[in-house]
């Protein structure tokens, strides 16, 4: 395995700690956000009962772990089908990379303009934006890994090998018209290339007739 892929290998496993990092950090912050849900909607005119804020956190919650256990799942998912040298592990992981990109842009945005104080699972929150750039800057570096130097060849299709395990050894002999090609195959010496029929089975007599005889008459038929 190229050190490249190795180190790519190595990288995408931390992306994976990264989303149970987000999700800590998310946990720790349930209070501040509890918070940040009653005076939003004391604002907007409705006061929340405890019960209120007690589903809408649980929500959050389970909305918290799913994500970053789908974000881990697919990390580790890349990291060992990249490491196994799957093409096409490769394409998806920077497809992947791209959508994060976008993401991460969007939170950016949302920085810029303000919008640390919308109530959310940290979109616009400055400890989950920086570890969303982390992850981003994992990413950039995986993917630059995997798309340059040795790595290149290391995802490239194996050719299929010759059958038998021989160079240019075809399954059944020579093909027609090769020279020394035969239609089956190779014939060991003394054997018939072709299939040979068995000889049919013997005639048995019926029970209690002697069987015929050529040279002498029939004692049992006399007529």
């Amino acid at each position: 395995m190229p050190q490249r892929v190795r180190v790519a290998f190595l990288l995408m496993l931390a992306g994976a700690a990264t989303q149970v990092l987000g999700l800590l950090v998310t946990v720790v912050r349930m209070g501040a956000l509890r918070d940040q849900f009653r005076t939003k909607l004391a604002e907007s005119g409705t006061t929340p009962t405890e019960g209120n804020l007690d589903a809408i956190m649980a929500v959050a919650i389970a909305f918290a772990v799913l994500f970053a256990l789908l974000g881990a799942g697919l990390w580790l998912w890349m990291a060992f089908t990249n490491r196994a040298g799957r093409p096409w592990a490769r394409i998806t992981g920077t497809v992947f990379f791209g959508i994060h990109t976008l993401s991460t842009l969007s939170g950016g945005a949302i920085m810029a303009t303000g919008g640390t104080g919308r109530v959310g699972l940290g979109a616009g929150d400055a400890a989950s934006f920086a570890i969303s750039g982390v992850t981003w800057l994992i990413g950039l570096a995986t993917v630059i890994l995997l798309w340059t130097g040795d790595a290149k060849s290391y995802f490239r299709p194996v050719a299929a090998a010759a059958p038998y395990g021989q160079p240019g050894e075809h399954p059944y002999g020579q093909p027609y018209g090769q020279p020394g090609g035969h239609p089956y195959g190779h014939v060991p010496p003394g054997h018939s290339p072709y299939p040979v029929e068995p000889p049919p089975p013997a005639v048995q007599p019926p029970p209690g007739d002697a069987p015929p005889h050529a040279d002498g008459p029939n004692w049992t038929n006399p007529s």
